[in-house]
């Protein structure tokens, strides 16, 4: 079929399938003519302003319900960890609206200061005057410790930083209308790990455990437990004795040394144990400083030829320790007599042969006291030396004896209670002198030296051990303290070491 054809046919299937009503429409058409027919519009504006309405109402629900989660959440949060130490260490979280959500005592005193207050939902300056007057009601912070460290911890160093002048304001205004001349240290707490864990460690605020860190990088002769011992007020006064500067740390005021004696008190007191007149010390060099957890002040000075340090408690005035050398630079003046006016602790007199064992011994109980703990002599032409350490109730010493000269080098005392393990056991038990001598005895030469003797205490088996030599033999021996019996004793021949170094000593 062609083309032609085929649209014909489907023009004839339309023509017939469309039914023709134009004739109808045309007649109604003449019936409504001449009038006018209304065409109204269907109204949707009421519609349209309703379901905007109902829009922004869901819109501001969902805003109300996420401010409100936002604040809930917001209020919960952890903004910023303050702390407060002064021997007391509290800490404190607060949120973003400075209310306080948690307030943890690090130690007893800050248990004590907390009490019964619940700081929950408090706002901070509320809970920083109940704190503050706690402390000043329970006798923390008063005239003669005056110092609080505040340390604040946040991750938006600007709010810190403004936090943290506005507490230092606020407690220095507490203070002050208590009378008390305060001297406050504030910081910002870095997120150091390393100060988190000393602080873990130790149960110390992590302010507390930087400042204490910054002291020890500054001078490495401390030990961080030690300077923990010392309260925020002794900190104070020794970084301030120091003239150390601590990174990130502002001081305002001045820590109080009104409990310690001074350091004009303790100079008297060294000069006078050491019975010399203040006239005719020299070089005297003087320092506020910390040892074992306390303050102490050093007092070094020459007089008379000799070389005195004293380390004496900073708090009661104790004589804690003292060293007196001979100064190899003193040299008298023409003009001064032969003997100072001040006697000296110990004369020298040049010996043709070295001082012997039991002459050192009993120089050293003769000065002392007590008995020997241990006792060596050590070899050197020019300087031989007995060195050992010796106690008695309450006390140490450890010396040093020329051997040549007869004279003490050294004489370092210091508090020791390890006198208290044995004292009442020495009655029973025989003395170092009478041990040397047995060793002596049973070496069967009258020339043999004991050159070195210590005294193990042991609640079951005391005992006097140590080494003696003669020519060509060396002893080694150990002698039981309660029965004087040789429980050791080797003799090892072939041993030079007496002719070349003790054949002059005894």
């Amino acid at each position: 079929m062609k083309e032609s054809e085929i649209k014909g046919k489907i023009r004839t299937a339309v023509t017939h399938s469309v039914p023709d009503v134009l004739e109808a429409i045309l007649s109604d058409c003449e019936k409504q003519k001449g009038n006018v027919i209304q065409m109204r519009a269907k109204n949707t504006r009421k519609q349209n302003w309703f379901n905007s309405l109902r829009a922004l109402a869901a819109v501001f629900v969902l805003i109300v319900i996420s401010t409100t989660g936002y604040s809930i959440y917001g209020a919960r949060m952890v903004d910023a960890i303050v702390s407060f130490d002064v021997n007391p260490s509290l800490e404190l979280k607060v949120n973003k609206n400075e209310k306080v959500l948690a307030a943890t005592p690090l130690n007893e005193e800050g248990q004590l200061v907390i009490g019964n207050m619940d700081f929950k939902n408090i706002d901070l300056e509320v809970a920083v005057n109940a704190l503050i007057g706690s402390m000043l009601k329970n006798g923390y912070i008063n005239e003669l410790e005056n110092t609080i460290l505040i340390s604040v911890e946040n991750k938006d160093a600007a709010r810190g930083a403004a936090l943290q002048a506005k507490l230092r304001e606020e407690v220095s205004s507490l203070l002050r209308a208590s009378s008390i001349e305060g001297a406050i240290l504030s910081q910002s707490v870095s997120d150091d790990e390393r100060i988190k864990v000393l602080a873990e460690a130790n149960a110390i605020t992590r302010g507390r455990a930087q400042v204490i860190s910054q002291l020890v990088e500054l001078d490495p002769s401390y030990d961080f437990e030690e300077l923990n011992k010392l309260t925020i007020n002794e900190l104070n006064l020794l970084i301030g004795a120091k003239q150390l500067e601590l990174a990130n740390i502002s001081s305002v005021g001045k820590a109080s040394d009104k409990a310690y004696i001074g350091i004009e008190k303790a100079v008297e007191i060294a000069l006078n144990h050491a019975k010399v007149d203040a006239s005719a010390a020299r070089d005297l060099e003087t320092e506020l400083d910390s040892d074992d957890g306390k303050l102490v002040y050093e007092i070094e000075f020459y007089a008379n030829g000799r070389e005195y340090e004293y380390e004496i408690d900073a708090l009661s005035g104790e004589i804690l320790s003292f060293e007196i050398e001979k100064d190899d630079d003193y040299q008298a003046a023409p003009s001064q007599p032969s003997q100072p006016s001040i006697a000296p602790i110990e004369t020298e007199q040049p010996a043709t042969s070295r001082m012997s064992a039991a002459e050192a011994r009993e120089a050293v109980l003769k000065k002392f006291g007590g008995i020997i703990q241990k006792i060596e002599y050590n070899y050197d032409e020019k300087n031989p030396l007995y060195k050992g350490e010796a106690l008695k109730d309450g006390y140490k010493v450890v010396f040093e004896l020329n051997a040549r000269t007869n004279s003490f080098k050294k004489w370092d005392v210091e508090n020791d209670n390890s006198w208290d393990k044995f004292s009442q056991a020495l009655p029973n038990l025989i003395t170092m002198e009478q041990a040397a001598n047995s060793v002596v005895e049973k070496s069967g030469k009258p020339n043999t030296f004991v050159q070195k003797i210590d005294f193990l205490w042991d609640d079951s088996e005391p005992i006097y051990q140590g080494e003696a030599f003669n020519r060509g033999v060396k002893y080694s021996f150990e002698i039981k303290a309660d029965s004087g019996e040789f429980q050791k004793w080797d003799a090892s021949t072939g041993d030079e070491t007496w002719s070349e170094k003790y054949f002059n000593v005894r």
